[in-house]
């Protein structure tokens, strides 16, 4: 009899199991979270590698969505001093 699970390309030892897992990522920032997608996920290491096809869905759909940039989080919020500079007070020692 054949054992026909893929090795794990990871850990080289454990064997790609079929199952579900959560699939994450941040797409332009923000973070994507699909649940009960088909994976592989290692019996010993437990790396997940995700089907093609679902990345391919995955894909399709980020692609549609309507994400822009959050610019008050991307501006850098500095504290305003007079004449723009820090207090004597603040300054690190040399």
């Amino acid at each position: 009899m054949k054992n026909s699970a893929q090795s794990c390309p990871r850990c080289q030892i454990g064997h790609l199991q079929r199952g579900q897992a959560t699939f994450t990522a941040v797409y332009q920032n923000t973070l994507l979270s699909v649940p009960n997608v088909a994976d592989w996920t290692c019996d010993i290491c437990q790396y997940h590698e995700f089907d093609y096809e679902v990345l391919r869905q995955v894909e399709l759909v980020t692609g549609a969505l309507p994400v822009t940039p959050d610019t008050a989080r991307l501006t850098a919020r500095g504290a305003t001093h007079e004449n723009g500079e820090v207090a004597k007070s603040q300054r690190l020692k040399p």
